[in-house]
């Protein structure tokens, strides 16, 4: 038999171990875990003196749970401490993990009391891999229901304490414990209140799907078990055998079918089928989505131009757009700040918000912050209580004002309008917030300002104050303040800004100018990689396979301004939690990508969708999870990211590669200082 040794201490520290193995096999699954992992391991279980993964060859009693209940669940999730870390878990994303106990992702689930404690056994299927085999899970719990201890035996890492998995199974047990705690121990079983287990998902009708969310299904499952206690006297009825229709529907021919199509077209709200069929499919693209932005124009054989040399480029640049392209960003930028299409257009142009700012700026000496704001929109967006404030009320406020000027103006009407680029001056453009016209005044703009500070509506307190944007005695804004000029360039009034100094969007890090201390920070085991050094590995990437694309600067995700691939890419991409995670198209089908997350915990990141629908133009349709090598601390991210480049740009498959962790950054180090990059080591 296996022996350990070991001397127990509180949670969180270090424990000594030590083993002799004679039976090795039979313990392969904890032989897994590095030493103080493995220790702390031993601890958890010690409770019951064996190992539940061991049990899975015992035979258990599936009808006999522990009466877990939601405290429980709730103290164990949120309030409970962790072995390994000796931290509350405080995983309240976990809470959530009733959707897989909903959609049939459990299975056998069964029990055996051990030295006075339940240990339950289950599995629960992947929600992002269904092929792949059920994970295996145990819960030690008390037999008043307390939650002990329990573990994921999916988690590579070793730490699978509170993971979706393990809560899942633990909102079963919760379910099935509502269910007996209401019926007599004669009365017939009520399992057919919790979900059947899904073995596979088929391909079927969108008629036979059911659309409720995971929310809805465990809303109306907690219903029915309520309704048990109230109708104990009541047999539960037999299911209905519902029988398929036989009908056969007879296929619509050319003629029939363009007929529905056409009325499905002259819908107000367009159904998203048309979107495959040819003219109507026109309409769900963008008419701005391949008109030359002001980014798009940088050029990277002017990165080394002296200042000078560069302004005469600048100079060079035609801006100039069409009516139809006018109008087309009009259009396209209609949701403002609500989609990605309004940033991308209004990159490298001056606004009217910060028309001001940039008219009374030196250009010689120009603000970082009003370069940033205006090349960079949206990653330099202002996030603060009064903007929030006025995004919240502003739709109200136009409400309001359309009441009110109704009253007094003949035929009024107010429409939303998007980014308006001035004809004559393309670099300037301003975006009001709606447009009004009436039959006796004609046509005008109009901008909602909300004062944060206004409370209840008391105007004659906020005009007296020195920050106000009002005149004394009457309700209009000052000549002098920084919204005058914002509402005076979006109704195109007469308005010159001078002393603007024409420039270009820098798109790519500094190329070969690692210095010393950022090697330091690549072979430091806690340095943590930012997107210079990216971007130097990058380069080499570049060189081993010129054939593959991507490998674009990493700021230009965040920004959404990267440049449309439409062949096999690699590109690292930050998470924007201090993160780096590879994502490939390589040997992938048409829209899918490969992620390559060496730190994943079951979730993707917004952020990396929207970074990977940027770069593919909206062509993204899925994103596969590799298993890969997990880190084994915080900051090795960048490091992992790029040996999983290195392995794709040679013909390697990463999901099947142990790296050398210790030689990871010496190796790393090394190929950049000799500029020619080579497989990481493996073990």
């Amino acid at each position: 038999m296996l022996k350990y040794t070991y001397h127990r201490k509180p949670k969180g520290y270090m424990t000594s171990c030590t083993c002799t193995d004679s039976k090795r096999t039979e313990y392969k699954y904890m032989l897994n875990f590095v030493s103080h992992i493995l220790c702390y391991y031993i601890e958890k279980i010690s409770v019951i003196g064996i190992d539940p993964a061991m049990l899975w060859h015992v035979k258990l009693d599936p009808e006999c749970l522990p009466p877990i209940e939601a405290s429980d669940l709730l103290s164990y999730l949120v309030l409970d401490t962790s072995y390994y870390t000796a931290q509350q878990f405080k995983a309240f994303k976990s809470l959530q993990a009733y959707n897989q106990m909903v959609s049939g992702f459990i299975t056998c689930v069964q029990e055996k009391v051990i030295a006075g404690k339940y240990v339950v056994l289950a599995k629960v299927r992947h929600s992002q891999r269904m092929i792949d085999p059920p994970i295996p899970i145990w819960v030690i719990a008390s037999q008043e229901g307390t939650i002990i201890s329990a573990h994921c035996m999916g988690c590579k890492a070793g730490f699978g304490e509170t993971r979706s998995h393990v809560a899942s199974v633990l909102f079963n047990i919760e379910a099935w414990t509502r269910i007996n705690g209401k019926m007599a121990c004669t009365q017939v079983k009520c399992t057919w209140l919790l979900p059947t287990y899904v073995n596979k998902v088929p391909y079927t009708r969108a008629r036979d799907i059911n659309f409720k969310s995971a929310k809805k299904l465990k809303e109306e499952m907690d219903l029915k078990i309520d309704a048990v206690g109230d109708n104990q006297s009541k047999p539960p009825a037999p299911a209905r055998n519902i029988k398929t229709s036989n009908m056969s529907v007879r296929p619509l021919d050319e003629d029939e079918m363009n007929a529905q199509l056409k009325k499905l077209n002259d819908l107000t709200v367009k159904p998203v089928i048309l979107s495959l069929f040819k003219p109507y499919s026109e309409n769900f693209i963008s008419r701005s989505q391949h008109i030359v932005t002001i980014p798009d124009l940088y050029d990277p054989s002017f990165f080394n131009l002296s200042y000078p040399d560069l302004l005469k480029q600048c100079f060079e640049v035609n801006l100039d757009l069409n009516a139809s392209e006018l109008c087309a960003i009009k259009a396209d930028t209609r949701k403002q700040f609500k989609g990605n299409l309004f940033f991308r257009h209004r990159a490298g142009r001056i606004g009217a918000s910060v028309s001001w700012a940039v008219a009374h700026s030196n250009p010689m000496q120009p603000s970082q912050s009003l370069i940033k704001s205006p090349c960079y929109p949206h990653l330099f967006k202002v996030t603060s209580k009064a903007i929030t404030h006025g995004k919240k009320y502003e739709k109200t406020a136009v409400e309001t004002y359309v009441s009110l000027m109704s009253q007094t103006h003949k035929d009024f009407q107010v429409k939303y309008c998007g980014m308006i680029v001035d004809k004559e001056h393309p670099w300037l453009h301003a975006t009001p917030d709606f447009m009004a016209s009436c039959s006796c005044c004609s046509d005008g703009c109009g901008e909602v300002k909300c004062p944060y500070g206004t409370k209840n509506g008391d105007f004659e307190n906020y005009i007296s104050k020195t920050t106000s944007c009002l005149k004394k005695c009457r309700l209009s804004i000052r000549d002098s303040d920084d919204y005058y000029s914002d509402a005076q360039s979006d109704s195109n009034d007469d308005l010159q800004i001078t002393k603007v100094c024409h420039g270009n969007i820098d798109k790519t890090a500094s190329l070969g100018n690692l210095t010393q201390a950022e090697y330091a920070i690549i072979e430091s085991p806690n340095g943590w990689l930012d997107c210079t050094v990216i971007q130097e590995a990058y380069i080499l990437l570049k060189q081993v396979n010129p054939m593959i694309k991507g490998f674009q600067r990493t700021t230009l995700g965040p920004a959404r301004n990267s440049d449309v691939v439409t062949s096999e890419f690699v590109q690292i991409l930050h998470t924007g939690n201090h993160h780096w995670v590879c994502a490939s198209s390589v040997s992938c089908l048409p829209g899918t990508v490969n992620l390559y997350d060496s730190l994943f915990h079951d979730i993707i990141a917004n952020e990396v969708g929207e970074q990977l629908k940027d770069l593919m133009a909206n062509n993204l349709t899925g994103i596969n999870i590799v298993p890969v090598k997990q880190q084994g601390n915080g900051s090795d991210c960048g490091v992992f990211s790029i040996a999983f480049g290195t392995c794709i740009v040679c013909g390697r498959d990463p999901g099947i590669v142990t790296f050398d962790l210790p030689q990871m950054r010496p190796h790393l180090s090394q190929c950049l200082k000799t500029g020619l990059l080579s497989p990481f080591p493996q073990i």
